[in-house]
């Protein structure tokens, strides 16, 4: 086995034992997102990404949710070295302070919408014909009958 793959298996160690232990405020935003609760957006909660775990993260729009505790007045610096990583990889970084999540919990849910309803037109160059967005013209192009 490789390193690298080494790595990648004890971050999903890492990221099972944290599921199992959320905080409360984890817990109640993931509970206000899980099962594209939040305008159909889909959220993973403690997802890795390389050989990062983000708390919270929403594939389609490149959305990585922090919800930050007390620890993290203790370790500013290597938050955001790490939010400066996830950034040079083309992740948006959102954080949000335990006090928020707990008691304006609506808010925390619009920025979260806002911002990731933002960055997913960005990220799609161009739209799918089927999208409805944008104009696509078919030619009728007949189906051969069989493979030569």
């Amino acid at each position: 086995m490789t390193d690298r793959h080494e790595m990648h298996q004890q971050c999903l160690i890492t990221a099972r034992r944290m599921r199992k232990n959320q905080t409360q405020s984890e817990e109640m935003l993931w509970a206000a997102l899980r099962g594209r609760k939040l305008a159909g957006l889909k959220f993973h909660r403690q997802h890795v990404l390389g050989a990062l775990i983000a708390d919270l993260y929403c594939a389609a729009a490149k959305l990585v949710v922090e919800v930050d505790g007390d620890i993290h007045e203790y370790q500013a610096n290597y938050d955001a070295t790490r939010t400066r990583r996830l950034e040079d990889y083309g992740y948006q970084v959102i954080r949000f302070r335990n006090e928020m999540v707990l008691n304006d919990l609506g808010n925390v849910l619009e920025q979260v919408k806002v911002v990731a309803f933002a960055r997913i037109p960005a990220l799609t160059s161009t739209p799918s014909p089927n999208s409805g967005r944008g104009k696509f013209i078919q030619q009728h192009t007949p189906k051969p009958d069989s493979c030569d």
